[in-house]
């Protein structure tokens, strides 16, 4: 089974609308406090704007620059990397999740998995504002 075979979509006719995978709901961000939800919203719009990239079914190649734009959006929002330890491994893994997010989709991983990726770096970044010092920080 080639590559473009392992991500078409499964619809029974090209006319028939793809229903929104089911990982998006957890990308909705309305009911978090402001400060929550802004660092939740740009994860759902990446969200969509990774799906709306798939157009007629196949994952594209490359990561546009609109999906970069978003990610380096999304990390300028972070901001520097936190002094509390705990906060700080999560900021880490955000980015790199991010990087895995960007390798996958170029290496053809699966439309899925990139979401979870995205998915995962989105609780992380969301943990980096609601996560306590840990007792002896300094930060």
């Amino acid at each position: 089974m080639g590559q473009q075979d392992r991500t078409k979509d499964e619809r029974s006719s090209p006319d028939e609308p793809r229903a929104a995978p089911p990982i998006l709901r957890y990308f909705a961000w309305g009911h978090l406090p402001p400060h929550l939800a802004e660092i939740s919203a740009p994860f759902a719009d990446l969200a969509h704007l990774l799906i709306a990239a798939q157009g007629d079914g196949f994952m594209p190649r490359e990561f546009t620059s609109e999906m970069n734009a978003h990610m380096t959006r999304i990390l300028e929002k972070l901001g520097p990397e936190p002094a509390d330890p705990a906060a700080s491994d999560e900021w880490g893994s955000v980015k790199w999740k991010f990087h895995n997010l960007w390798a996958a989709w170029e290496n053809y991983e699966g439309f899925a998995y990139c979401l979870r990726l995205l998915l995962e770096a989105k609780d992380c970044a969301v943990r980096t504002r609601v996560l306590p010092p840990m007792e002896g920080c300094d930060g």
